[in-house]
């Protein structure tokens, strides 16, 4: 929260604060009932940071796709982390036989 505080005034900053309000509201009216489901699943100490957590993976590495909303697709999402995205899917269509995730190079890539 400091740091984020240091950049007050941008408009991601402001985006991220509007964001984190929104995640603590929600918190704060299910926590009851997601820290009862986290205890089911022998998970003791579930907390909000979790809560941040797994919405910074949704939003970070999270796709569209036709069979779920949103879609999670591992080594995949390793390309889809840049401002100016340097791949290109096919609106979270799964194709041929068997179906597979396509994601297509649509600029050189940087090794690494």
């Amino acid at each position: 929260k400091a740091l984020l505080d240091r950049f007050a005034g941008l408009p991601v900053a402001e985006n991220i604060q509007q964001l984190l309000r929104e995640w603590e509201m929600r918190w704060e009216d299910d926590k009851r009932q997601w820290t009862s489901l986290a205890g089911r699943a022998g998970i003791e100490d579930f907390d909000f940071k979790d809560v941040l957590w797994a919405n910074t993976v949704l939003l970070s590495r999270r796709y569209k796709a036709d069979w779920t909303r949103p879609a999670l697709v591992p080594i995949s999402d390793l390309v889809n982390c840049d401002l100016c995205p340097n791949v290109w899917y096919r609106n979270g269509q799964l194709d041929g036989d068997p179906l597979s995730w396509r994601v297509e190079a649509i600029q050189s890539l940087r090794k690494g």
